[in-house]
């Protein structure tokens, strides 16, 4: 048996774990939200530590981070791989030294400015979207 069979989160519905608005931090606090619903599991579960290895192991500037992975949001494992100094976006580690510990490259830290704006496009239009439609 896999460290993802024996997951608490096997076989419950992936959605929880993965919130329609990847970009959204509200909500963690209200017990009611998906996100805090997953949390809730992930703090149950006995492989948690080989789920967060796996995903920051796995996430790249390709994949991106997305959902709750190892007990943690996507910027929380961002937060973590920056106190590790790793590349929020490669994951590779770097030298102590260099004055933007968010990236390890001036091509991680393009790619890290086009999903913001990217990110930003999104809110917008989303927001539009909503207001449309009431």
């Amino acid at each position: 048996m896999t460290w993802r069979e024996r997951a608490a989160c096997h076989g419950e519905d992936t959605e929880l774990w993965f919130p329609a608005d990847r970009y959204d931090r509200r909500g963690l606090d209200s017990p009611d939200t998906r996100a805090s619903i997953a949390l809730g599991i992930c703090a149950t579960c006995p492989v948690a530590t080989q789920c967060l290895e796996a995903a920051m192991r796995e996430e790249t500037a390709v994949s991106g981070r997305w959902g709750i992975r190892g007990g943690l949001t996507a910027y929380q494992r961002a937060d973590l791989a920056r106190q590790q100094n790793r590349c929020v976006e490669c994951g590779a580690p770097f030298d102590k030294s260099r004055t933007n510990r968010l990236t390890c490259s001036e091509e991680c830290a393009e790619v890290r400015h086009a999903r913001s704006k990217r990110a930003r496009s999104a809110r917008r239009s989303w927001g539009a979207d909503k207001e449309a439609t009431a």
